[in-house]
C-alpha cells in the first residue's frame, strides 16, 4: 500500500471507522518504521486541534430568539382560544396526587439528611470480569473494575480500604458533608461534586486520580492539591513524590467504565497491563520475547476476553494460550521496532 492509503487508514482510525482487517494492516505498518509512528502523531495532533476548534464555537439560541421576537413583534404569551374543560376528580387522579405528595416528601427527606445517614455501608468487591456499578447513595455511585474493592466505615460518608480501579461519581453534596476517600498510603480525597477515576493497586506503589468533571481535593503529608476538570494527580509512593498535571491526551482513563479499550500506538507491555486491569486477569510472557511492539485500537469494545486476545494476535504475531479462567500465557512475539 502507498503512503496516501495509510493516511486514509489513520483518519478512519481517528473517526472510529476501521474494521479489523484495516486495523491489523495499520498496526503492521506503524511497527515497521518510526517515521510512520511520527506521522500518526502529527495527524492526530492536527485532528485534535480541529476538534477543539469546532467545540469552541457556540451558538446562543436564547439571544437569537429574543432578537427574532423583537424584530417581528412576537408577544411573550398568547391566550388560547380553546375552551377550558373543567376536569372532575376521580380515584386514579387522587391516587396520582397522593403518590406525587409522597415522592415530594421523600425527596425533601433525602435533601435534608447528612451524607452519613444515607450512605450504604459495608464492603463491595468486584470478583467478575466486567465493570460493576454500585449505587452508593442518591447522590453518589461507584463503578469498580474487576478485582477491585472498597469499604465504607461505620459512620458512613467515607471510603476506606480501596484497592484497584474505580470511577466515583458524586453530585451536589453539601459542602460541609463531602464524600471522603482514605487511601492506605495516607492520602485523602474529598469532593462534594466530581467524577473521578481512581487507580490504587496494592502491587503498583502508585496512586493516580483523574478528574473528568467537577472538583476534588487531595491532601497528603500536610499538603493540599486541588483537582479540576482534566487534571491528574500522581503519587509515587516509592519516591514519595507528587505530580499534578493535565491528563495526557493519549490517555483515556474513563473509557473502561463503558466497556471500551483505547490503545494509541501503545507499547505492548502497557497493552498487557491494561487488559489485565480491564478483565481482572493475569498475563505472563513465558519466553524471552521482547515487548517492543506497539498496538493501536480506537474505542475497542470486545464482546469477550477471547475476542480481545484474537484481535491482538491478528495485529501482532504471537502465541496466546488461556490457562483456566483468568491466567493467560503469551510467547513467540514477533520481533520489530
Amino acid at each position: 500500500m502507498n503512503k496516501e492509503l495509510y493516511i486514509s487508514l489513520i483518519t478512519k482510525k481517528l473517526s472510529n471507522q476501521l474494521d479489523l482487517i484495516e486495523l491489523k494492516e495499520l498496526n503492521s505498518w506503524l511497527n515497521t518504521d518510526k517515521q510512520n509512528t511520527n506521522l500518526l502523531s502529527e495527524i492526530t495532533d492536527v485532528w485534535n486541534k480541529t476538534a477543539d476548534y469546532k467545540t469552541n464555537i457556540s451558538f446562543d439560541a436564547n439571544t437569537a430568539f429574543l432578537s427574532f421576537k423583537d424584530r417581528y413583534d412576537i408577544p411573550d404569551s398568547v391566550d388560547s382560544a380553546a375552551p377550558k374543560i373543567e376536569e372532575t376528580k376521580s380515584k386514579p387522579k387522587l391516587a396520582k396526587y397522593l403518590l406525587g405528595l409522597f415522592l415530594i416528601s421523600l425527596i425533601a427527606f433525602f435533601s435534608t439528611q447528612q451524607i452519613s445517614n444515607y450512605f450504604a455501608r459495608g464492603t463491595h468487591a468486584n470478583e467478575g470480569m466486567a465493570a460493576l456499578n454500585i449505587a452508593l447513595s442518591p447522590l453518589a455511585s461507584a463503578t469498580l473494575s474487576p478485582q477491585s474493592s472498597l469499604n465504607f466505615n461505620e459512620d458512613g460518608g467515607a471510603i476506606n480500604n480501596f484497592n484497584g480501579q474505580a470511577v466515583i461519581d458524586v453530585e451536589d453534596l453539601p459542602s460541609d458533608s463531602p464524600l471522603v476517600i482514605n487511601f492506605s498510603n495516607g492520602a485523602q480525597l474529598s469532593t462534594a461534586g466530581a467524577e473521578v477515576n481512581l487507580q490504587d493497586f496494592n502491587d503498583e506503589n502508585q496512586l493516580v486520580a483523574d478528574v473528568k468533571t467537577g472538583q476534588a481535593t487531595i491532601t497528603y503529608n500536610g499538603e493540599s492539591y486541588d483537582l479540576v476538570e482534566g487534571s491528574r494527580f500522581v503519587l509515587d509512593e516509592l519516591n514519595d513524590e507528587v505530580t499534578l498535571i493535565n491528563t495526557p491526551p493519549n490517555k483515556k482513563p474513563f473509557a473502561w467504565k463503558s466497556g471500551t479499550l483505547v490503545f494509541d500506538n501503545t507499547p505492548l507491555s502497557e497493552v498487557f497491563l491494561e487488559i489485565e486491569k480491564f478483565y481482572g486477569v493475569n498475563i505472563l510472557v513465558t519466553d524471552d520475547s521482547k515487548l517492543n511492539k506497539h498496538f493501536t485500537a480506537s474505542n475497542l469494545k470486545p464482546r469477550s476476553l477471547n475476542e480481545c486476545l484474537d484481535l491482538l494476535a491478528s495485529s501482532i504475531d504471537m502465541t496466546i494460550r488461556r490457562k483456566g479462567l483468568k491466567n493467560i500465557e503469551v510467547s513467540n512475539i514477533q520481533e520489530g521496532e
